[in-house]
């Protein structure tokens, strides 16, 4: 047997999920927008969103379809994009950041180096336009700065 569980409740919306069995297909719901950084995997789950209050949806605002039965949708997902999780976007900014960061720590030294490079040419460049004498004055500035 394959329960539901509740995933999320709103006063309109319910999602459930439950794990993936076979017969409920292979294609994540996600599969056509899914980033290249985080592709989706095989099927792992299949959540059904109830649309709660049908009346609400449809904009009559009546009592008078209240009994019709509320809707269901049923959407099958990877683990990369099971609803309140992380989004992909969120999961890859964050890991890039802590790459970079223990990239820059293991090495930093050379990171150091290459930004006071990139810093010198970044400045030398804003400044090729002026004047010779300026553009000493403003390197040598430059310079006792880092000093």
């Amino acid at each position: 047997m394959n329960t539901e569980t509740v995933l999320q409740e709103t006063d309109r919306v319910r999602i459930l999920i439950r794990s993936w069995q076979p017969g409920d297909g292979l294609i994540c719901a996600h599969a056509k927008r899914a980033p290249r950084e985080m592709p989706c995997g095989k099927p792992v789950a299949v959540t059904i969103t109830e649309d709660l209050d049908p009346c609400w949806r449809a904009g009559c605002g009546t009592r008078a379809c209240a009994h019709r039965p509320k809707s269901r949708h049923r959407r099958i997902v990877c683990a990369n994009h099971i609803p309140t999780l992380a989004s992909p976007g969120e999961v890859t900014a964050g890991a890039r950041k802590t790459a970079t960061e223990r990239l820059i720590v293991a090495h930093w030294d050379e990171w150091q180096k290459y930004l006071d490079e990139e810093t010198a040419q970044a400045v030398a460049k804003r400044f090729e336009f002026a004047d010779p004498e300026i553009q000493r004055l403003v390197m040598g500035a430059a310079e006792d700065c880092d000093a």
